[in-house]
């Protein structure tokens, strides 16, 4: 974690400046440079002016820092708010959330170069996942009706990584003997995108996703 001032007036104190000083996305700079082995076991990084927190990986642009706006799951916080570093102590390092985001909530998949970029969990994804399991272990049968719910996505909110963590989750639950999962696309353009995905993460899944051409051929595989 790097805390700079919010300041104004402050030399050198912006949430810039903080993520260029943690090494900004590349190991030729920042402490990265300086203190490389500091960052051989580096799970995520925070930034923070005390006004704005946002975290983020070592593979993670800028701009693909945010906010975690959340303690428990409640709805985020606005651009108002200014206990945004309080709120991220509070939700992301109790012991049970910080250690459920290792050990699910991190992952790498590969860029068009094919260099690995790490996934973090966004609040939003961690806490809906987390809600989308009780719910399905809730509504497993015989027990219960077979129905958990929908989870609804704004765009471009990353329903993608969301249906992965889901998927790892589910794939690692022992109640769950390790189930079939069966994505459902409208478009062929998403269906394209989410094989690529899965494929990627096939690591962090520890299975080989198929895909499917027809029903018939969903029948056969199944």
């Amino acid at each position: 974690m790097e805390l700079k001032t919010f300041d104004e007036a402050g030399i050198k104190a912006t949430l810039t400046d903080a993520y260029n000083q943690l090494g900004g996305n590349t190991e030729h700079g920042g402490h990265r440079y300086d203190i490389p082995t500091l960052f051989n076991y580096n799970a995520f990084l925070a930034i923070s002016d005390g006004a704005t927190t946002k975290v983020g990986t070592l593979t993670s642009p800028e701009d693909r820092f945010v906010g975690w706006k959340s303690v428990n799951g409640e709805k985020g916080y606005d651009k108002d708010c200014v206990r945004t570093l309080d709120i991220l102590i509070e939700g992301l390092f109790p012991k049970s959330h910080l250690l459920g985001l290792i050990q699910n909530g991190l992952f790498f998949i590969k860029d068009k170069n094919n260099e690995p970029v790490k996934i973090m969990a966004q609040y939003h994804q961690y806490f809906g996942v987390l809600k989308s399991m009780a719910s399905i272990t809730k509504a497993k049968k015989p027990v219960g009706n077979g129905k958990a719910g929908i989870v609804w996505h704004t765009q471009g909110s990353g329903k993608s990584f969301s249906m992965v963590m889901l998927a790892h989750r589910l794939l690692q639950a022992p109640e769950l003997n390790v189930p079939t999962i069966v994505l459902l696309t409208d478009r062929i353009d998403l269906d394209d995108q989410l094989y690529k995905t899965f494929c990627s993460a096939r690591d962090y899944l520890r299975a080989d996703p198929v895909i499917v051409n027809s029903r018939s051929d969903l029948v056969k595989k199944l």
